[in-house]
């Protein structure tokens, strides 16, 4: 299916780039507001460390109102998915609709939930990808999620993607000056 970069542009890509500080700043304090109030209602690991942090989702209302969330360290996190496998209990949305998991070195599970158009896209589109580009790919194709959320970003802008991976220099070499 062709992509139409001109309608794809004007339905998802919104104009943060072009708003005013304050709109900005708005716009992020909305998002930051309802991501915290979604996790606290909807995964029971983000409500026990805002609770036991003394925290209410109502209080993070702004970027400034982050220094107010407890941090979690990464091997809390490891520690927390081996006691609630797979997701230690952060997964906010029903376990059938997660289409991918992500394995980061940890091991920590990364569920992903299509989200239509994703940030990647965003920024391959502000550098000037766009339908006529060809790519090659050179992240990894495997558990980490670079190769295929680069890749799918790409693609958002409607440039072609060659999926090359790591390694295979000769291969890499070929394909470029081919």
């Amino acid at each position: 299916m062709a992509i139409d970069t001109k309608i794809r542009k004007d339905e998802y890509f919104d104009d943060l780039e072009v708003m005013s500080p304050e709109s900005r700043e708005k716009y992020f304090n909305k998002k930051l507001a309802e991501t915290v109030s979604n996790s606290y209602q909807n995964a029971s690991a983000a409500r026990k460390i805002l609770d036991g942090a003394g925290v209410s989702p109502s209080e993070v209302k702004a970027i400034k109102d982050l220094e107010k969330l407890p941090i979690t360290r990464k091997a809390d996190l490891i520690e927390m998915q081996k006691n609630n496998l797979p997701y230690g209990g952060f997964l906010c949305i029903p376990e059938d609709e997660v289409q991918r998991v992500f394995i980061s070195p940890g091991p920590i599970y990364e569920p992903m939930q299509h989200i239509g158009i994703q940030w990647f896209a965003k920024s391959f589109w502000a550098a000037g990808f766009r339908k006529g580009d060809v790519v090659i790919n050179t992240f990894t194709y495997h558990m980490s999620p670079a190769g295929i959320l680069f890749h799918e970003g790409i693609r958002d802008c409607g440039a072609t993607v060659i999926p090359m991976g790591t390694g295979h220099i000769e291969i890499l070499l070929k394909t470029m000056l081919d």
